[in-house]
């Protein structure tokens, strides 16, 4: 009967050992990832431990702007392991990331995960549905939509026809009043609204059609003329070109095109009535007075 409590007893202390062991010599502790990364929004990440032993795991470090849902476990899990929830807050910063260690431990087995935040990321918009904003020429009111997750902003205008109402700054989410003054010009007018908070600059162009009334027609008489060949010298230095017959009646061709392109320019404004003269004898000397003069033979 001794030699019985005897061999129970030593039996005993060494399913004691081998728990110990196991415990503490040789466990295997498995993480889903070692790297989390979060945008500087902020928003939720998710690890899952796993045990190979007997022993539970314990998790440290980190920081304050993350929470977990768990600090411990046995990593069993019901067999899928154990699901820890990072809840990572928004990064105040728009120029620094940030990170945190976190420090899981199940017996003498380690593993460190880290949490790597960007920075936030500034928003400050007026969101439309192009680029620029185009209003017609008379006096016009619009409201325009500002979207932003900083503290503050300021709105100006570069131009004096374009007024913004008051108030000129906002915090977060806003609204802008910009009156544009009918414009009386004959061309399409351009500015700039300019949101600004700290380094973070917004421009917003904003135009306006024309609104001027067109004089009536006025015609200009320009007389146009071809030197074909030139021999002179001019500021001290020798020059001389010539030119085809198919390259004179290229410049002539050029002609009806300028006329369009001024009086399309001009919306009827301006007509040009272009006549075209052409130097036959050989231009030998420019001179004096205000402005260069030929001296030729014959103009046909």
């Amino acid at each position: 009967m001794k030699k019985i409590c005897m061999w129970l007893a030593v039996a005993s202390l060494a399913v004691i050992a081998a728990c110990q062991n196991d415990q503490n010599g040789n466990v295997e502790l498995l993480i889903s990832a070692d790297t989390l990364n979060v945008s500087g929004n902020g928003g939720t990440a998710f690890v899952t431990v796993f045990i190979n032993g007997s022993a539970h795991w314990s998790v440290a470090g980190g920081a304050e702007w993350c929470s977990l849902n768990r600090t411990s476990g046995d990593g069993f899990g019901e067999g899928d392991g154990d699901t820890v929830r990072i809840t990572v807050a928004e990064n105040p910063s728009f120029e620094e990331p940030r990170n945190a260690v976190f420090t899981f431990t199940a017996g003498n087995a380690v593993h460190a995960v880290t949490v790597e935040q960007e920075a936030l990321n500034s928003l400050l918009t007026i969101p439309t549905n192009n680029t620029s904003i185009v209003l017609p020429a008379k006096d016009t009111t619009i409201t325009l939509f500002v979207e932003s997750n900083l503290d503050t902003w300021t709105a100006t205008s570069n131009r004096e026809w374009c007024v913004i109402s008051p108030p000129l700054s906002g915090s977060g989410n806003g609204t802008l009043t910009v009156h544009l003054n009918a414009n009386p010009e004959l061309y399409q007018r351009s500015g700039m609204v300019t949101l600004t908070s700290g380094t973070v600059k917004l421009n917003k162009p904003i135009s306006q059609t024309p609104g001027g009334e067109y004089p009536a027609t006025t015609v200009w008489k320009v007389l146009w003329v071809i030197c074909p060949a030139m021999d002179v010298v001019y500021n001290g230095k020798p020059y001389k070109t010539f030119m085809t017959a198919d390259e004179i009646e290229l410049v002539k061709q050029k002609a009806p095109w300028y006329e369009e392109f001024i009086e399309e320019h001009t919306h009827g404004a301006l007509d040009i009535e272009i006549t075209i003269e052409v130097l036959r004898d050989t231009v030998t000397s420019l001179h004096g007075g205000e402005g260069p003069k030929m001296s030729v033979a014959e103009r046909t």
